[in-house]
């Protein structure tokens, strides 16, 4: 179980962090593109839920690759789901990540 589990939370935590990234540079984008109407900070608001979303796809893979050592299922399975239900505000890596990673989360409580 823990080592589907962790499959499918890696899985939503690499969608996770490509969503955060591409929000990030959509933001950056925008940011650019308000910078030369001379509003460059109301732009650069809009990366903050690309970081939220880079953040949180980084501390699921962790919580993911810490799964599969033994002993440690019960403090990865709850990393993973409480940052994929993080992970939804910034942009949930195209919402299936985040639903991945809260299965694989699951998955991986389960097993204890």
């Amino acid at each position: 179980m823990v080592k589907v589990g962790s499959i499918l939370a890696l899985i939503g935590g690499i969608l996770i962090l490509v969503g955060g990234i591409l929000l990030i540079a959509a933001g950056g984008l925008v940011a650019g593109m308000l910078g030369a109407a001379g509003l460059g900070a109301v732009g650069a608001t809009a990366m903050i839920p690309g970081v939220l979303g880079l953040i949180s796809g980084l501390i699921v893979l962790v919580g993911a690759i810490l799964a599969m050592k033994p002993g440690r299922e019960i403090l990865s399975g709850i990393l993973v789901i409480i940052f994929s239900i993080i992970g939804f505000f910034g942009g949930g890596g195209l919402i299936i990540g985040s639903i991945l990673g809260i299965v694989g989360g699951a998955l991986i409580l389960a097993k204890k």
